[in-house]
């Protein structure tokens, strides 16, 4: 990844110190995280590559603390337990250049509209999202009735079908994504919410 992936994406190659940490980074979370992809910027000057992590809610500050953030690691973790509330689909952002940070991202998904409801509650309670624009973001969601099961949206997926035969299935869906949380090392804290506008096929095998 760090030898042949990335400087072709890029169009250029990564420092020896910037590979390295790459891999020790990666190395440290495994005890309590999974990599499930790695990013980096094509169209601005920034040289971080960024490491996205799966990881149990409860072990964020775990996952933060293997990695050295020290005194940073248990008010994230704190303050993520808290706007997360009981969602189970988290992910832990690290921007990695010759050293990690010094932003720190943490992703929110939920499936369905109830999980939604309560997450954007407790972002308006916490002053990351004003009433008004909850209400908004809420209302903007339009999907079929298909998706309105105890499931939600896990089985389905925008990954569109290889048998040409099945794209006239797809549901048209507007859908709030996830939501980001981004924390400074001055201690601010900036919250986002990613939209979704498109298809959703219904997973092969799904029940």
């Amino acid at each position: 990844m760090t030898d042949i992936v990335l400087p072709l994406a890029l169009e250029r190659g990564l420092g020896n110190a910037q590979r390295r940490l790459i891999t020790s980074v990666v190395a440290a979370a495994a005890p309590v995280a999974r990599l499930r992809h790695i990013g980096a910027a094509l169209r601005r000057p920034d040289p971080a590559i960024r490491l996205v992590f799966g990881v149990p809610l409860h072990r964020i500050a775990e996952c933060l603390a293997l990695l050295g953030f020290g005194a940073r690691a248990k008010p994230i973790g704190a303050a993520a337990s808290i706007i997360g509330g009981d969602l189970t689909e988290i992910a832990l952002q690290i921007d990695v250049t010759e050293t990690l940070g010094p932003r720190i991202g943490v992703e929110f998904h939920a499936s369905k509209a109830e999980a939604w409801a309560g997450l954007l509650k407790r972002m308006t309670a916490y002053r990351l999202c004003s009433a008004e624009r909850a209400i908004a973001l809420a209302s903007w969601q339009r999907a079929p009735d298909e998706l309105q099961g105890p499931q939600g949206t896990a089985p389905y997926t925008s990954d569109i079908p290889d048998d040409a035969a099945r794209l006239s299935e797809g549901l048209p869906v507007r859908l709030l994504s996830h939501t980001k949380l981004s924390f400074q090392p001055d201690g601010s804290l900036e919250a986002k919410i990613y939209l979704y506008a498109g298809f959703l096929w219904r997973r092969p095998g799904a029940p």
